[in-house]
């Protein structure tokens, strides 16, 4: 899990980019993934055959937070939250294939428009 620093009398929080200790001012959105999501890496072969719908997670950054990174629309979500929601749901061996795939606590994916609605 990654560290989060909640602003006092605010909905924004503090929360790392790339590393450890250097934080980006965000606003965090619960959301719910709706549409498959594909790794755009043709290294990693996972198929998820839907196993990611209805899977609720808390995106950390969008465009106003990340706008170099993250398209209009879109949000950026750190995989370990996405593979503790898989746990929480009972899909391990999916939280544990992509954990084998993690490079840092600090991974990213980012879920286009479609592909996920607000809660």
């Amino acid at each position: 899990m990654v560290v989060v620093i909640y602003l006092p009398r605010s909905d924004a929080v503090m929360a790392p980019l790339f590393e450890e200790f250097r934080y980006i001012k965000t606003r965090p959105q619960n959301i719910e993934i709706t549409g498959d999501y594909k790794f755009c890496d043709p290294d990693i072969e996972l198929d998820f055959d839907n196993v990611l719908v209805g899977v609720q997670v808390r995106a950390i950054f969008n465009h106003r937070s990340l706008g170099l990174i993250v398209d209009p629309g879109n949000v950026a979500v750190y995989l370990g939250d996405i593979i503790e929601a898989l746990g929480r749901v009972g899909q391990t061996e999916t939280a544990a294939r992509l954990k084998s795939i993690q490079a840092s606590s600090l991974s990213l994916v980012i879920l286009d428009e479609n592909n996920y609605k607000v809660l």
